[in-house]
């Protein structure tokens, strides 16, 4: 019987949740369907193996690292070179999963090229500059889960009185996340754009919702929002729940995406597969049926928001389940 290929991802696991972090709770859900690939996810930061069972236990992590044919590596700071360098002097094939458009002329990327067996890019631009690497892969991120069904949702097209329904989340850690300063999701971008749009300009009055589950950035924005709402017939609010994001995104007509910095976002592809407009910053390659604006301009999205405001839902964009190409290349790997 051919035995199953063992792979151990290192990289985050939920909570909290993040794009990178529910990347790998997909991929390690998918392969529980998969025949003879067993994959296993170590989050380094909090020592703890997610397989079966979670577990912290050092020699059953150790155990599951020893016995392992691929080193599957997601980690974003530069020191995932010394597990690569770990687990390629113990003769496992490596595979590194690079999660943005930047960092691509960096010491610890270059040292990634040369260590790994294989690589993939979630994000097109950032494949195109190593394309002609026989090691070089371009998957996109993405990996469908379920979706509850439901009735189809009541939005009062026509009644003149539902408002423009608008969304937008980041997924900052604990701390916030800037990118040159600025914060990395655009949230004051967002902010900056509505309360620039002219009244007559828009059709209807616009409702405003920041979705920050892990509450990175509830203190810089809630005090200015507290403000922002005593002003004109735009309404904004600041969620810090965790929610079911591709069942929540289905009752809004536009999700933007501000990110001064990306690779493959999940939450613009599970917007899309909702039927919902996305508007997002042309700062990396985007799905097909994206609505795009200047990356950092805050005029240029005010215009692309008030264009939209006046445009129906779409028909919703099915994605690919990426984790199949994955699997695929793990067993090419060996």
């Amino acid at each position: 019987m051919k035995k199953s290929i063992k792979v151990v991802a290192l990289g985050p696991f939920p909570p909290p949740r993040g794009g990178v972090s529910v990347h790998l709770e997909r991929l390690r859900l998918k392969s529980c369907g998969q025949s003879g690939i067993s994959l296993s996810v170590f989050d380094i930061k909090r020592f703890t193996l997610h397989s079966e069972k979670k577990t912290r236990s050092f020699f059953r992590i150790a155990a599951s690292l020893l016995q392992a044919d691929i080193i599957h590596i997601h980690l974003h700071h530069p020191l995932k070179i010394l597990p690569a360098l770990l687990f390629r002097v113990l003769v496992k094939k490596i595979l590194y999963t690079h999660h943005n458009s930047r960092g691509l002329q960096s010491f610890s990327f270059r040292m990634m090229m040369k260590l790994s067996h294989k690589i993939i890019f979630v994000n097109e631009d950032a494949y195109e500059s190593f394309s002609d690497s026989p090691k070089s892969f371009h998957i996109p991120a993405y990996i469908p889960v379920a979706i509850k069904k439901q009735e189809q949702l009541n939005l009062g097209y026509g009644s003149g009185e539902r408002k423009f329904r608008i969304a937008s989340l980041c997924w900052h850690p604990r701390t916030p996340e800037t990118f040159h300063g600025k914060d990395l999701y655009g949230f004051d971008l967002i902010i900056e754009a509505i309360r620039n749009i002219p009244n007559n300009d828009l059709n209807r009055s616009i409702e405003l919702i920041l979705l920050d589950p892990n509450k990175g950035m509830k203190q810089v924005y809630e005090r200015m929002i507290n403000d922002l709402n005593d002003e004109g017939n735009i309404a904004i609010n600041y969620l810090c729940e965790e929610v079911d994001f591709p069942e929540w995104i289905r009752d809004f007509d536009l999700y933007i995406r501000a990110a001064r910095s990306d690779g493959d976002s999940l939450s613009v592809r599970e917007a899309l597969e909702a039927g919902v407009q996305v508007l997002a910053s042309d700062v990396c390659s985007r799905p097909e049926g994206t609505r795009l604006f200047k990356t950092d301009d805050a005029l240029n999205l005010s215009r692309q928001i008030a264009k939209l405001s006046s445009v129906e839902r779409k028909s919703p964009v099915i994605q690919p389940d990426y984790s199949l190409e994955i699997f695929e290349l793990y067993k090419k790997l060996l």
